[in-house]
């Protein structure tokens, strides 16, 4: 009887604890499951952080050294165009991973802008940004391109300088070759500005006091009847205050970057041509670069040449604003006062086309080019 009962008591007893040993088996495979993928995204994130940085470390090529570049430009610090070269500058400094550095120099103080081919050249600046300025040998063609783009706005002047840029190829060549040339395009075009007359017909030009910003324009002026007047940009805001001048031949966003609209009640449209701008480099230091930052000044100028443009379409938006916020009046010529005007300063084109000529460019042909392709864009608008 004993016998039997505790045979009944064992059989209770073990039927009760299976199901806790079978539960303590469970919690274990979950553990364990657990456990495993946990461990194994962890050793996938270490190979992947461990793959970033080997990468990284591939592209700085610690063996190089870093490089410190100056760079001289004519624009204050706080106009667009030289904002549009500072974010080059960033681009510079992301792609080569921080191994090329660029000090930007603005408002001419390494470099003054008439100067800029023959500072560069020199190595003054490793880098500069300006205007087609003074004559050189052989430089004929380059010179006069900027009087020969003869848009009212900027994107028509765009248009007409990729022309004539892709129509007479030969014609630039080689007068670039002293330089790393990174990239060269057009600002907005140099109009009519005035202080106290409105310019409405040729008439009212007659004697004015107006400020040339090159010798061409000054011929355009002049030709107009005007009394042309040499002198920097910067001269030129000191003389408004001084009145010693009666306005400007300048382009819309200079009167912008330099904040003179309030001295100023009249903007003519009539086009003396814009400036022709360019970044260059020093030729020696540029090949004195490894080849993996030379790549990234070649891979990057492009960037840099449609950011400065988008920058200057953004900015003569702003400047047509500005100036009229100012209280400036914005004049457009009838066809027949335009056509008059044209006629007034066609000899000026026949000149540019003589002395092309007879330093060997087809100067004719490209007078011509320029000039229909202007009046193409003009009767679009």
């Amino acid at each position: 009887m004993r016998k039997s009962t505790f045979l009944v008591i064992a059989t209770v007893l073990i039927l009760a604890l299976v199901p806790l040993f079978a539960a303590a088996c469970g919690e274990e495979e979950t553990q364990a499951t657990t456990t495993t993928p946990g461990q194994a995204t962890t050793t996938t994130a270490q190979s992947t952080t461990t793959s970033v940085q080997a990468t990284t470390t591939s592209q700085a090529k610690p063996n190089i050294e870093p490089v410190e570049l100056s760079l001289a430009s004519l624009y204050p610090a706080s106009a667009p165009p030289a904002q549009s070269l500072d974010r080059w500058i960033q681009k510079v400094s992301e792609a080569s991973n921080g191994l090329i550095k660029i000090r930007h120099f603005t408002d001419n103080t390494l470099v003054a802008a008439p100067d800029m081919r023959t500072g560069v050249e020199a190595g003054t600046a490793d880098l500069g940004h300006s205007f087609i300025y003074k004559p050189e040998p052989g430089f004929e063609p380059s010179l006069v391109l900027s009087q020969l783009i003869l848009g009212l706005n900027y994107e028509n002047c765009l248009k007409i300088f990729d022309d004539i840029w892709n129509q007479f190829p030969e014609m630039w060549a080689g007068q670039w070759e002293k330089f790393k040339l990174l990239w060269i395009t057009v600002i907005d075009p140099n109009l009519l500005f005035t202080v106290d007359k409105p310019v409405r017909k040729m008439e009212d030009i007659k004697g004015l006091q107006i400020r040339m910003p090159s010798k061409t324009a000054g011929d355009m002026l002049k030709a107009l009847g005007a009394a042309p007047v040499s002198m920097s940009t910067a001269d030129w805001v000191v003389s408004l205050d001084k009145h010693t001048t009666d306005g400007a031949a300048t382009s819309i966003g200079s009167i912008l970057d330099h904040k003179v609209g309030p001295k100023l009640k009249y903007l003519t449209r009539y086009s003396t041509g814009p400036g022709v701008c360019f970044l260059i480099m020093n030729k020696k230091k540029y090949e004195s670069l490894p080849p993996e930052l030379q790549k990234v000044l070649d891979e990057t100028a492009e960037w840099g040449k449609q950011d400065f443009i988008q920058a200057k379409k953004d900015a003569e938006k702003q400047a047509y604003e500005y100036v009229k916020s100012c209280g400036m009046e914005v004049i457009d010529l009838s066809p027949e006062e335009y056509a008059r005007w044209d006629a007034a300063v066609q000899p000026v084109f026949d000149q540019i086309a003589a002395d092309l000529n007879k330093a060997g460019f087809p100067g004719t042909e490209l007078v011509k080019f320029a000039l229909e392709r202007a009046k193409f864009y003009q009767s679009q608008q």
